[in-house]
C-alpha cells in the first residue's frame, strides 16, 4: 500500500492547495489522517509535502475565527494529533517555518472554545513536549523557540474560564514546562538580556499576570509564581496551588500585601533551598504523567 497506492494520492494536495477556500474536501484533510495513523513512520518522508499542501492552506482558512469551516478545522487538528503519535520522527527533519506553522496549528487549537477542538490540541501539545524530551538536544532546540509562547498562550486558556474543560492537561503542559526551568533543561537564553531563565521567566510570569488582573497586587502574584515553580515536581501540590489561584482570582484585594509577605518568604527560602540540592547535582525527577 505505501509504494503502489499511497503515491497515487498525492496529487490530492495539489488540488487541495490550488483550489479556493470553499471547493477544498475536508475528506481529504481526514483520509491523509487516517493514512498517517495507519502507515505511521512510512509516511515521514511525505509528511512536509502534507503539510505544505494541507496544514497552510488549512490554516489560513481557519486563523481568523473559531468558526468558520468546521469540517476542515476539526479534521485538521486531528492530523496534527495524529503526526505527533504515529509519525513523530518527521517533525525533526522539517523546515523551521513549516515547524513554526505546525507549532502554531497546535496553540491555536487549544484556544478554541469548544471543548473538543481544545482538548485535541492539548494533548497534541503534552504528546509533543515528550516526543521532544526523548532527546536532550531537541528539547533544549524545541523549548528555546517555543517555551515563551506555549507558555503564556496556555496561561491565556488557563486563566478563561470557558476554558474549564481543559484545566488537568493545561496544568500537565504548564508542569512540564516549568520543570524545564528547574532543571535546567534550556541551555539557550530565552532573553538575551538575562543569562539565568529562571529568574527571567520568575519576572516575565510575575509581571505578565499582574497586568492582566489588575485586582492582583505584584506580592501576591510574585508569591503565587515561586510556590508554582517551588511545586513542579510534585503533581498534587502544582495542581492545588494552580486551582487555588484561579478559584481566587476574583476575591483577592488590592491592599492585601501584608497578609501575603510571610507565604512569599516561605516560597522564597523553599526555592533557595532547592537550588542549594541542585547546586549539589542533585535533580529532581520528573513525575509520570497523572492517569
Amino acid at each position: 500500500i505505501q509504494n503502489t497506492f499511497v503515491p497515487h494520492l498525492y496529487h490530492l494536495l495539489k488540488d487541495y492547495k490550488q483550489n479556493i477556500p470553499n471547493a477544498r474536501d475536508p475528506e481529504v484533510i481526514s483520509l491523509f489522517a487516517t493514512l498517517i495513523a495507519k502507515l505511521g513512520q512510512g509516511l515521514e518522508a511525505g509528511i512536509s509535502d502534507i503539510f505544505v499542501n494541507l496544514g497552510v492552506p488549512t490554516l489560513d482558512m481557519i486563523k481568523e475565527d473559531f468558526q468558520s469551516f468546521p469540517e476542515h478545522r476539526q479534521n485538521y487538528f486531528i492530523l496534527l494529533q495524529r503526526t505527533t503519535q504515529f509519525c513523530f520522527t518527521s517533525l525533526f527533519s522539517m523546515e523551521n517555518s513549516l515547524f513554526k506553522t505546525f507549532v502554531d496549528s497546535v496553540i491555536w487549537a487549544f484556544k478554541h472554545q469548544n471543548p473538543t477542538l481544545a482538548e485535541i490540541g492539548l494533548e497534541t501539545m503534552l504528546n509533543l513536549l515528550k516526543v521532544f524530551s526523548q532527546n536532550k538536544a531537541t528539547l533544549n532546540a524545541f523549548l528555546s523557540v517555543f517555551f515563551l509562547p506555549i507558555c503564556m498562550d496556555i496561561f491565556y486558556v488557563l486563566t478563561d474560564s470557558l476554558h474549564k474543560p481543559g484545566f488537568k492537561l493545561q496544568a500537565q503542559i504548564l508542569q512540564r514546562l516549568i520543570q524545564a526551568i528547574e532543571n535546567k533543561e534550556i541551555t539557550s537564553n530565552l532573553n538575551q538580556n538575562s543569562a539565568d531563565n529562571k529568574q527571567f521567566v520568575l519576572g516575565h510570569l510575575t509581571q505578565a499576570l499582574s497586568t492582566t488582573f489588575g485586582n492582583l497586587n505584584k506580592v501576591q502574584v510574585e508569591t503565587f509564581v515561586i510556590s508554582m515553580f517551588n511545586s513542579c515536581f510534585t503533581w498534587e501540590e502544582f495542581k492545588t496551588i494552580l486551582r487555588d489561584f484561579l478559584i481566587n482570582l476574583k476575591t483577592f484585594a488590592e491592599d492585601n500585601d501584608a497578609l501575603y509577605f510571610e507565604k512569599r518568604e516561605k516560597a522564597i527560602e523553599l526555592g533557595k533551598q532547592r537550588e542549594e540540592m541542585r547546586a549539589k547535582g542533585y535533580i529532581m525527577p520528573l513525575q509520570k504523567n497523572p492517569q
